[in-house]
């Protein structure tokens, strides 16, 4: 929708704040992800922690804003 992609936008400039924003809005699916990769809770819970970490570092990378939900899900396989 409309308000993620400005807060993904806001994310890939450094705003941490629209960055938690967008955590909160692909935690689910990322957690889906990473539960489906390692089998259990605890380790889904450290993947989808990692991800998002590896996302806010490496956020200069993505070029496409609206491309986000495919890089995310990307970075969590």
């Amino acid at each position: 929708d409309g308000d993620t992609e400005a807060a993904v936008r806001r994310a890939l400039a450094g705003d941490e704040q629209a960055f938690e924003a967008v955590v909160r809005a692909y935690r689910g699916a990322v957690w889906a992800i990473a539960f489906a990769v390692t089998g259990d809770r605890t380790g889904a819970d450290d993947l989808t922690q990692e991800t998002f970490l590896v996302a806010w570092t490496e956020r200069a990378r993505l070029r496409a804003p609206r491309a986000f939900p495919m890089w995310i899900r990307t970075i969590a396989r």
